[in-house]
């Protein structure tokens, strides 16, 4: 009985790391020489499901740290597209941090940390105001457009 008990933690292993590195299930079933039906009586059970949502978290932590180690790089050259002196280079590099910058407030918002939330909205009125008249009338129609947009105007 242990023995079966051990080749279905071993088969269940190699198809949490099959689904993981594969693009569909019908590879990952392959991967492990299992028929669909047997593949998803495996994915069914609590030990499949426990060990492919720690994979998958691991694979998401891991992504995260590494786009967090690279972050200061995407900001330097950001910051200099921003110094451009071709227009619609500044206009596309000032469309790319006001979107992160939403994206941050809205994190912001959906953890009820209305104080950060404020202060990153001011961060951007001030930006906004630093800006050059023409750009600044671009970004400000770009933020009205995306605002309705977003309400479904």
């Amino acid at each position: 009985m242990a023995v079966n008990n051990d080749i279905d933690a071993a088969r269940t292993q190699r198809l949490i790391l099959a689904a993981v590195e594969s693009n569909t299930l019908r590879e990952a079933f392959a991967a492990c020489n299992l028929s669909n039906e047997k593949g998803y009586k495996i994915m069914d059970t609590p030990e499949f499901k426990r060990g492919f949502a720690r994979a998958t978290q691991k694979l998401m932590d891991a992504g995260i740290r590494r786009l967090a180690a690279h972050s200061g790089k995407a900001v330097e050259k950001l910051l200099k597209l921003m110094d451009s002196d071709n227009e619609a280079i500044q206009i596309k590099a000032i469309s790319v941090y006001f979107a992160a910058l939403a994206n941050q407030q809205k994190l912001l918002l959906a953890n009820e940390d209305i104080q950060d939330a404020q202060e990153a909205v001011a961060v951007i009125q001030k930006v906004i105001e630093e800006l050059p008249q023409g750009v600044r009338e671009h970004v400000q129609t770009a933020m009205r457009d995306g605002i309705d947009r977003h309400r479904g105007a």
